[in-house]
């Protein structure tokens, strides 16, 4: 017998105004009738795939109230617009007519607001970026300006269960209208009022069955001022991705869903050259989804934050560890937002994976000389687990983690010689078990971790070697640099345990799944207890010659079930047995004066247990059931007890003193034998 048993989140990080180095940022005095709403409790963890939308425009201030005030927050209400499920929203927002510099958050309404930034307007002049809300059940953003300005917020689409999920991929450029042949078989720019058609699905390393796509779109040699629409093929939305003037170079990411064939469209007011790199796409139950973790600063070059300090000199590549040393947990692709801060000329950020060569097609982010500039990235990490950067000309960089996509744990890699891991090996997964032989079992194991974290094998020598028995385990626990310690157990499973096959196509609600008694390769029997990835994480092996059913956790965290030795009314001695997870018996549970039946169990505030049987009456007179029914018969009628742990009955009901024959429903069995139900 074995046993242990054991969201995007993304609170987005303070980014202030950026012109000094805050820890903190100094709001202006707001009057009350501004504020926030108070929280009205946690936000739920966010998890799960995207659900696409047509964009939608859900705030315009410019339409509305007027500009948002400084110091106050506005309340945007998405209830109509996105379902209970959805634990997450897609955002593109847009700070105008700002009266200087300063910052715009977003977060849910139903938590605090937190240190943290989306936009960081400089002037007057529009300034977008995308971003990634979790939302609790009141489905409400809240929007908190720094200074007086308008504010602009559009949604494309949201995270929850049942969405479609992400696959991380090396930036990749789809178009350039300054190099390339278009969509339309011409070369230049869109033109003023133009859609463009830009097929994404089966294009490059996008696969035909992306649904959607996370993108960056930079739009350049501007001749007006202007804005660029991105979408799903079909009518253009009243919303914008990109917005620019008159000569500039403007970058946004955003997550976008794509249109039947695979084709995204974009919109340009203007004049522009438009470049599409492609950083993920979303499609299938197989990929990742978002996860969640606190926002944390891990670079900023301006006081030494993530060990670089001084600007990032032109054309230099450093490293960054998203994990900020082992305190951040990230999965295989980091969501990050970017910012340029003090640039010496007009020039562009590029992130991509350690390890991998510097891709001198894509870009991250654009900048002006003296100016900041922010964007949403979506980074796959390197082997080594870091993100690296690529800055064209000389200029200071600020990076915050928001959250990540796939499983997020200490290992990056875990495998067993003696055979595959059941379920496959993924971070957050910390049970496996591995089919073993009768006798020993000589175990060679293979972790490797995220940087700075090490890696002890309980009982290993220094090669990873260890000998086991059928039920034992092994603890693979790593330490990280701030100290935190995570277990990794593989049990050895019997040589006749059930062959597990596991399919997870979502991420299905944390806790233990029952999977009652479940046949081994030998006809063998057993309980068994799985975690939420599938894992076994107790079981218990059915004695010879009986049937274990309906295995029941308890409150108290015990297990219970029954033992019989045949079908229901041949084994009357049947109980169920209620036993502490090392297979200790506690307590058992039986009916009183009729058999227990193997279905019902359900523990009472009181510590009594609510129970079911049937009872056999004998020469009851059944003709009121029609032909077909011969009378006298007997008649099972259901019965009802509360039981006390002395195993008296403190309660019961039984069905023939209240409903009488000509009220059921009755059918003929193998026995002839009526029910009363």
């Amino acid at each position: 017998m074995g046993g242990r048993w054991r969201y995007l989140v993304v609170t987005l990080a303070m980014l202030s105004a950026l012109g000094a180095v805050p820890a903190t940022a100094a709001a202006a005095a707001a009057p009350a009738a501004c504020l926030a709403p108070a929280p009205s409790g946690v936000t739920p963890s966010v998890s799960g795939g995207f659900h696409s939308m047509t964009p939608t425009r859900v705030l315009d201030t410019r339409r509305t109230a007027g500009p948002v005030a400084a110091g106050c927050s506005e309340v945007v209400d998405l209830g109509a617009l996105v379902p209970l499920q959805a634990t997450a929203v897609a955002l593109d927002i847009v700070a105008v007519d700002s009266v200087g510099r300063g910052f715009v958050t977003a977060y849910s309404c139903d938590a605090a607001r937190p240190l943290a930034s989306n936009v960081n307007p400089s002037d007057a002049a529009a300034t977008a970026n995308a971003a990634i809300v979790p939302i609790g059940a009141s489905r409400r953003v809240c929007l908190y300006a720094s200074v007086d300005m308008e504010l602009v917020v559009d949604v494309t689409g949201w995270f929850g269960a049942g969405g479609a999920s992400f696959h991380g991929m090396e930036p990749a450029r789809l178009l350039d209208t300054r190099k390339t042949l278009r969509p339309d078989g011409r070369v230049g720019p869109v033109g003023a009022g133009q859609t463009l058609r830009v097929a994404i699905a089966g294009t490059g390393p996008v696969p035909a069955g992306a649904t959607a796509v996370a993108v960056n779109l930079t739009v350049t040699n501007t001749v007006a001022p202007g804005y660029v629409t991105a979408f799903p093929c079909g009518d253009v939305p009243n919303t914008s991705n990109v917005n620019h003037l008159a000569g500039e170079t403007n970058a946004n990411a955003a997550i976008l869903g794509l249109d039947g064939d695979g084709t995204l469209c974009v919109f340009s007011l203007s004049t522009v050259d438009l470049v599409v790199d492609v950083t993920g796409w979303f499609g299938g139950t197989d990929g990742s989804r978002l996860g969640a973790v606190t926002a944390t600063r891990v670079l900023d070059t301006r006081d030494g934050t993530g060990g670089h300090a001084g600007p990032v000199q032109t054309a230099e590549i450093i490293e960054i560890d998203p994990t900020a040393a082992g305190r951040v947990g990230v999965g295989a692709d980091v969501v990050l937002d970017v910012v340029a801060t003090e640039p010496a000329s007009a020039g562009f950020l590029t992130l991509f994976p350690c390890g991998a060569a510097y891709p001198t097609s894509t870009s991250t982010l654009n900048f002006l000389a003296g100016t900041d500039a922010a964007n949403l990235a979506v980074v796959r990490t390197g082997a080594n687990g870091r993100v690296c950067l690529y800055s064209m000309t000389t200029t200071h960089v600020v990076i915050d983690v928001l959250g990540s996509f796939g499983p997020v744990g200490a290992l990056r890699s875990l495998s067993v010689s003696a055979g595959p891991l059941v379920p496959a090996f993924a971070p957050d997964g910390h049970d496996y078990g591995v089919m073993c032989a009768a006798g020993p079992n000589t175990w060679t194991i293979r972790a490797s971790a995220a940087a700075g974290t090490a890696i002890t094998i309980r009982g290993a020598d220094g090669s990873g070697t260890l000998t086991l028995q059928e039920n034992d385990a092994a603890v693979v626990a790593t330490t990280g640099p701030d100290g935190h310690v995570e277990e990794y157990w593989i049990r050895c499973l019997p040589h006749d345990f059930p062959h597990l096959v596991v399919d997870r196509p979502d991420d299905p609600a944390p806790g233990w799944y029952l999977a009652g008694t479940t046949a081994g390769p030998a006809g063998t029997q057993y309980a068994v207890i799985l975690d939420d990835h599938g894992a076994a994480v107790w079981y218990r092996k059915t004695p010879p010659g009986l049937t274990s059913f309906d295995v029941k956790r308890l409150p108290d965290g015990n297990v219970a079930w029954i033992d019989t030795a045949g079908p229901f009314g041949s084994d009357p001695t049947r109980v169920y047995a209620e036993r502490a997870l090392d297979g200790t018996l506690v307590h058992t549970w039986a009916t009183v004066g009729t058999p227990t039946d193997h279905h019902e169990l359900l523990p009472l505030e009181n510590g009594n247990m609510m129970m079911a049987s049937y009872h056999q009456r004998s020469n009851v007179d059944v003709s009121a059931l029609g032909p077909g029914f011969t009378s006298p018969s007997d008649v099972l009628d259901a019965w009802i007890q509360e039981i006390r742990p002395d195993g008296t009955a403190a309660w019961e009901w039984h069905s023939g003193d209240h409903i009488g024959v000509a009220e059921t429903q009755a059918h003929l069995d193998g026995l002839s034998v009526e029910t009363n139900r």
